[in-house]
């Protein structure tokens, strides 16, 4: 009867933490959101390419380049702000900006108008950012952030492919070279999804956040505290997790912005296509993230972390050697998926080893890091790419993929504090009581 009452209580605070009102409120803009962000993505970076004379890639990485120093400086700004000031106000300053950074792109007609533009979306995500994952990990039960971490990232990822369908017909009727107009158009329905989407942030709240003292940090109670609230595992494995993030930020740099136009020009896929294929890599991203999060929280986050990661660098590799279409795709495709699909459990370890006064900034550090090491990879990679090839860049990357993976598998999981072990499928009446009284 324990155990039939434990899972009974697990349902009823799965339920609740789904609809708490800011973690519902990120759902169910996602939608609207991550199509408009998969299709401007996709056509800001064939923008580039459009407006560019000569030395496309390098341009490319020059633009990412200044693009990563606007995001470490308004991502200081806004973490700061953040753990002083509400949460809540930031996110609605930041999607604003989004709103104005869509409308340049709707004017742009060079490379300098769409470094503007991205210099400002960058801004958008560096004040809001922080606080974003901030507010929805106070939202969440330490034992539950997995599995919300794994719907949100599969909603996201399902709908960002929906941006590259939309990309598809819009290329597809209007012209499959990267024509100007056709790409403005596009921004212009990123532009209104993008409005629409910020209705449901007017549901975000910082009132709606969990209690403090269901929120305590992993091996809290097992392990004395180091520096700062966190414990000394908790403070090793935060350290590896966000060293890890600067290698795979900057590997990530070196050639996955690249990706798209790899494939156009090595083999010749046409954009209508090339849409179509990166929105298949979206749907396998978003369900394979879901599908780890649960296997997480049975096997352990680390050693699926491992697992995942491992795959994406032998595909890597692969690509490297500029293999037939089919096998160029399949690599891709599982690529893409292995390695981003466990960005739920990367959230989920980060946060549960950070005390909540210490998440804004952690978030930031985590921004930073991979936001700006980003940046210096691509414009690394533009430049190697255009003298010596694609392959030296994705050598490079899997590399550094490879030695960050190494690095997450020597870090310590611990139990939960609140009643609940991460790795079982128990809950207590306590905790349930809790997250339905944040909803």
């Amino acid at each position: 009867m324990k155990r039939v009452r434990y899972v009974e209580n697990l349902s009823l605070s799965k339920r609740s933490a789904l609809f708490n009102r800011n973690v519902l409120a990120f759902l169910l803009a996602s939608p609207f959101n991550s199509i408009a962000f998969g299709l401007s993505w996709f056509t800001s970076t064939f923008m580039i390419y459009a407006f560019a004379d000569a030395d496309k890639n390098t341009q490319l990485g020059r633009v990412g380049g200044i693009v990563a120093l606007v995001t470490l400086i308004s991502s200081i700004a806004g973490a700061y702000i953040s753990d002083h000031y509400r949460r809540d106000i930031m996110i609605y300053i930041s999607y604003l900006i989004t709103l104005f950074s869509f409308y340049q792109y709707t004017r742009a007609d060079s490379v300098a108008d769409v470094l503007f533009a991205q210099s400002i979306m960058s801004l958008s995500w560096g004040i809001g950012g922080p606080s974003q994952n901030a507010l929805i990990a106070d939202s969440t039960p330490p034992n539950l952030r997995n599995w919300v971490y794994g719907w949100i990232f599969a909603v996201s990822n399902v709908f960002l492919a929906g941006g590259n369908i939309v990309g598809y017909f819009l290329f597809n009727k209007y012209g499959e070279d990267p024509n100007p107009e056709v790409l403005r158009l596009a921004m212009k329905v990123s532009l209104a999804l993008t409005l629409i989407g910020g209705v449901f942030y007017l549901m975000i709240n910082d009132k709606h956040v969990l209690p403090a003292e269901k929120d305590m940090v992993l091996g809290e109670q097992e392990d004395e505290k180091a520096l700062a609230g966190f414990t000394k595992s908790g403070l090793y494995a935060v350290g590896v997790m966000l060293f890890s993030g600067l290698l795979i930020g900057f590997g990530a740099g070196v050639s996955i912005p690249f990706l798209q136009y790899f494939f156009y020009e090595q083999y010749k896929i046409k954009l209508d296509d090339l849409s179509l294929i990166f929105a298949l890599m979206m749907i396998l991203t978003g369900f394979l993230g879901k599908w780890l999060a649960d296997l997480g929280t049975k096997h352990g986050r680390v050693r699926m972390i491992v697992i995942s990661q491992g795959i994406a660098v032998v595909l890597l590799y692969a690509l490297a050697t500029y293999p037939p279409l089919f096998i160029a795709i399949i690599a891709l495709l599982a690529r893409n998926a292995s390695m981003n699909a466990v960005g739920p459990l990367s959230q989920a370890l980060l946060m549960d080893n950070t005390p909540r006064v210490r998440r804004s900034i952690i978030g930031l550090l985590s921004n930073i890091g991979w936001s700006l090491f980003f940046g210096f990879g691509q414009f690394l990679g533009g430049m190697l790419i255009d003298q010596y090839g694609y392959w030296v860049a994705f050598l490079i990357t899997a590399t550094l993929y490879l030695i960050a993976t190494i690095l997450i598998g020597t870090i310590r999981e611990h139990q939960s504090n609140n009643g609940v072990n991460p790795n079982t499928e128990f809950a207590s009446d306590e905790l349930i009581e809790s997250v339905q009284q944040s909803a």
